[in-house]
């Protein structure tokens, strides 16, 4: 009997340390890293050949630091430089081949967007509280562009182009921080390539129509990892040419 029970006390001490040891492999205090997009392809969707590029480096917070716009020789052609203050989020827009700056700026009060600053040029917005859309008068007359953001801080419609989302899966931007909605409409300043904005995203894009051009529909044929991230784009122009631009993204661990 008392060999029975020492058998039984060492089978439970043995079973006690292997499940100690196994725990301590986890190490629960290690860090959780967070997956940030380091690099945007653009591809010859005939042959997959990249064909320009753009990198990214953060700051400690994940918030994007600079974007380098590269060409297929690996020149960097322009680099954007990212500043934030409480109220203000600046782009300046360096062209390495023409040696020049710009710098758009988009200030705002909390998660409110207040202003546009172009170049020294300022646009001031309206917000509309019940609505949830902001409008400023256009240069001819008194006509009004209006624009709006999903609740992911994602842009729903811009000036008349309506976006539509996969809710249920990741954008590049998924762990870069936005709460004042400023990166999606930074995108549209962004140079090199007219669809990019439309992949700078917490959430997919799966089409863009635009209100006046109807049969100008843009789709977006998507491709996703195990965990819900974009990886490969294709944007398709279904309306006039059939244009196709195809992008593939890269993930880093932060």
């Amino acid at each position: 009997m008392k060999k029975i029970k020492f058998l039984i006390f060492l089978s439970i001490a043995m079973h006690l340390l292997l499940t100690s040891c196994s725990n301590d492999d986890e190490n629960p205090n290690e860090p959780m890293q967070t997956r940030l997009v380091n690099k945007v392809s653009m591809l010859d969707p005939t042959n997959n050949v990249e064909y320009q590029s753009y990198n990214f480096e953060y700051n400690e917070d994940f918030s994007i630091k600079s974007i380098e716009y590269v060409n297929a020789s690996n020149t960097v052609l322009r680099r954007y430089v990212f500043e934030y203050t409480e109220n203000n989020t600046k782009m300046n827009i360096l062209s390495v081949t023409l040696c020049t700056q710009t710098t758009t700026e988009l200030n705002h009060q909390d998660t409110i967007l207040t202003s546009l600053v172009n170049q020294g040029n300022t646009t001031t917005f309206t917000y509309d509280e019940q609505t949830d859309m902001y409008m400023y008068s256009g240069m001819i007359g008194s006509f009004e562009y209006t624009f709006s953001f999903d609740e992911y801080n994602n842009l729903s419609n811009y000036f008349g182009t309506n976006y539509t989302y996969d809710y249920s899966k990741k954008g590049i931007l998924f762990n870069v921080p936005n709460p004042n909605k400023t990166m999606h409409f930074f995108s549209n300043y962004l140079q090199g390539d007219s669809n990019l904005k439309y992949i700078f995203t917490s959430k997919p894009l799966t089409e863009v129509t635009i209100e006046d051009y109807p049969d100008d529909t843009i789709s977006f044929t998507n491709e996703y990892d195990n965990e819900g991230f974009l990886i490969k784009t294709v944007a398709t122009n279904i309306g006039g040419n059939n244009s196709v631009t195809m992008y593939e993204f890269n993930y880093s661990l932060n």
